[in-house]
């Protein structure tokens, strides 16, 4: 089973994901600037900046998260960086308008080593 590790922005519930819609209130982010808060209320990742090389530090441990979440569901707004949203939204839409065969190429070549190491172990094997 699923362990929750993302918190609603609007109400602070606790969700799988920080893209799936909030069983407690219904809002789903779909806005890119609701999609990178959904990301920084959710669980610890990185990511490079396609502008910049950056790399950019997002995310929130658990324990943050359930402070964060309780926070929310008194009333109390989360404040979000400025510079953090930018910085998702910008990863966000640069992998959303990057071809699709683009990305499975990428993961290829990112896996060819692999599976040629794995075959010459094999080979050697037998």
């Amino acid at each position: 089973m699923a362990k929750n590790k993302a918190i609603c922005i609007r109400c602070g519930e606790w969700k799988i994901y920080h893209m799936d819609k909030c069983n407690e209130c219904s809002f789903e982010p779909e806005t890119e600037i609701d999609i990178a808060k959904s990301r920084i209320l959710d669980f610890p990742w990185d990511f490079q900046s396609p502008s910049s090389d950056e790399i950019i530090e997002t995310g929130r441990s658990i324990q943050e998260l359930d402070k964060i979440s309780v926070q929310i569901k008194k009333g109390i707004p989360f404040e979000f960086s400025e510079k953090e949203i930018e910085g998702i939204r910008e990863v966000y839409v640069a992998l959303k308008d990057t071809p699709k065969l683009r990305i499975l190429w990428d993961v290829f070549l990112w896996i060819l080593p692999v599976l040629v190491m794995l075959l010459f172990v094999l080979y050697i094997l037998n």
